[in-house]
């Protein structure tokens, strides 16, 4: 039996490569995957600087990431800027140890 499955029109392959491979956002637009601190605050440079990017967003109200297309015209080059925001680093007494009285 094959586990092969069709694939649908809409559906699109992520890759996204290792976090280790991504560098941090430095507000200069080119081609690349991109992390920062603050989503809205990148957002929020690239709609004073002239740019729109596309946002994706995780719920109603929080941003899961940036795609900026980068234009010759405007950046110097062509492509795709893909940023992210890091997780929020776990607290040092939330690490899995039940706390002590």
């Amino acid at each position: 039996m094959s586990t092969d499955r069709a694939k649908l029109q809409q559906e699109v392959k992520s890759t996204l490569p290792p976090l280790s491979e991504w560098e941090p956002w430095d507000e200069l637009p080119r081609p690349g995957h991109f992390w920062c601190e603050d989503l809205a605050t990148v957002r929020q440079w690239f709609l004073c600087s002239g740019r729109n990017p596309r946002v994706a967003l995780k719920s109603m109200v929080d941003i899961s990431s940036l795609n900026y297309v980068c234009t010759q015209r405007k950046d110097g080059t062509d492509g795709t800027c893909r940023i992210r925001q890091l997780p929020p680093k776990p607290r040092a007494s939330s690490a899995g140890w039940p706390s002590c009285p």
